[in-house]
């Protein structure tokens, strides 16, 4: 017994020592739901951003739209994105989910990790933006 402990972290100590040095960066993020738009024909835009650094505005990555039920739709964009749907409406509950991504720039790796927004209630559909 007293020889397999030695061996023991001695074997744990070598593949860690195989592991790489650089294993890139991991960068946070934060999504908002920025407001709910009236659209027409009795839709509504759900318009959500990502806080993030400016090295993870960079990749393509999924948004989810979520109301208590679970998924409503999901699109890919950048750093903002806007839901046009009737899924969802005055007196619902929702939250916008990012999904992780990852940059790799000339072999560094940064992992742009995901987020979900805080739960927005929809008490009012604001007008839709000029645009």
């Amino acid at each position: 017994m007293r020889k397999l402990v030695p061996a023991v972290a001695v074997i744990a100590a070598a593949g860690l020592a195989v592991a790489p040095a650089n294993a890139g960066r991991l960068v946070e993020s934060r999504t908002k739901v920025v407001d709910v738009y009236k659209e027409a024909h009795g839709k509504v835009g759900v318009y959500a951003i990502l806080k993030t650094s400016r090295d993870c505005y960079a990749p393509k990555r999924t948004f989810v739209l979520l109301d208590e039920d679970g998924p409503v739709d999901r699109m890919r964009g950048y750093s903002d994105v806007f839901f046009i749907t009737d899924e969802v409406g005055v007196g619902d509950v929702i939250e916008v989910k990012s999904k992780t991504a990852i940059v790799d720039d000339s072999g560094e790796r940064t992992k742009c990790k995901g987020s979900i927004s805080r739960r927005f209630e929809i008490d009012r559909l604001a007008d839709a933006p000029a645009g």
